[in-house]
């Protein structure tokens, strides 16, 4: 573990201790004899890393980890007129707090999605016609797989069903199962989308190291051109950690299920399968399609 801090002139200190156990809570770096400054009634940054083996060299994919400052055990500041402190608050700072930085977790590989703004049918809504287009990106670390996907789909004024997910070459991978048809009165339903006709069959999609797929997603629309009706589309996240596990046991409460490919003779049924929690780039994710007197589409 490694501190970084100012010292009184403002000069950048760096200090690394041992990660160790004993018998406290957590595993545990002691530091002493730090200079870092606080001026009277202000504040000041101490930044702590934290080196992290990769799996290769021992460590868990899906492993948590985070930091904690300790409140009340083996703190000690001293003021300016030499006044101790040993309590540094009143309860631990931990960096999974919401005002922290959060829970980082090791993996092997991870992937990245991207909705894409390019390659569509300009302002177009029918049948077999692209109605969302998104990338997966696979870290230069490691090949990903993946074996669920869910969008979040909402309608008004139209009803869509048969979805259907192309690869850019226009030859069909998946086809979702019949509860994610949405309909004419709107709201939200979840679609999702996995490899061969159903989420309970166990196929998976393999996307290479440094290797990208851009996938497209139709379905049958009937029922457009009315002055009102709307389709929106957009990933539906994932917004807590779970415990790795089999692929095929993740699918009916996960959005997105996915993995690293970290075990040994990796499979389906392997432990090295997780949602899609902090995966990158599901933000800025929703595709838009209005009618008026025209069909508009953002973007």
């Amino acid at each position: 573990m490694t501190l970084k801090y100012k010292d009184v002139n403002g000069v950048e200190k760096t200090s690394s201790q041992a990660v160790t156990t004993g018998n406290q809570a957590y595993s545990t770096s002691t530091f002493t004899g730090l200079t870092m400054y606080v001026p009277m009634n202000d504040s000041a940054d101490i930044d702590v890393y934290v080196d992290v083996p990769t799996i290769s060299s021992g460590s868990h994919s899906g492993a948590a980890v985070s930091v904690l400052i300790d409140a009340d055990e083996g703190f000690k500041a001293i003021d300016s007129a030499g006044t101790t402190d040993s309590s540094a608050a009143s309860s631990d700072v931990n960096s999974a707090a919401n005002s922290g930085y959060g829970t980082k977790y090791v993996k092997k590989s991870v992937p990245t999605l991207a909705r894409l703004t390019t390659g569509y049918t300009t302002n177009t809504v029918a049948s077999g016609i692209g109605l969302y287009r998104f990338s997966i990106t696979a870290d230069a670390a490691g090949s990903i797989e993946w074996r669920e996907i869910s969008f979040t789909v909402t309608t008004s004024g139209v009803m869509t069903s048969a979805w259907i997910m192309y690869d850019v070459t226009g030859t069909a991978i998946v086809i979702n199962d019949t509860s994610t048809t949405t309909n004419a009165s709107g709201g939200g339903t979840t679609l999702s989308i996995c490899p061969d006709t159903n989420c309970q069959n166990g196929e998976v999609e393999q996307i290479g190291a440094a290797s990208t797929k851009t996938y497209e997603l139709r379905a049958t629309v009937s029922g457009w051109g009315d002055a009102g009706d709307s389709i929106t589309i957009s990933f539906a996240e994932d917004t807590s950690a779970i415990t790795d596990a089999a692929a095929l046991g993740l699918h009916t409460a996960q959005n997105m299920v996915w993995s690293d490919r970290s075990a040994t003779s990796h499979t389906t049924t392997t432990t090295d399968w997780t949602n899609g929690y902090l995966v990158k780039d599901t933000d800025n994710d929703t595709r838009a399609c209005q009618f008026g007197t025209a069909t508009t589409c953002t973007p």
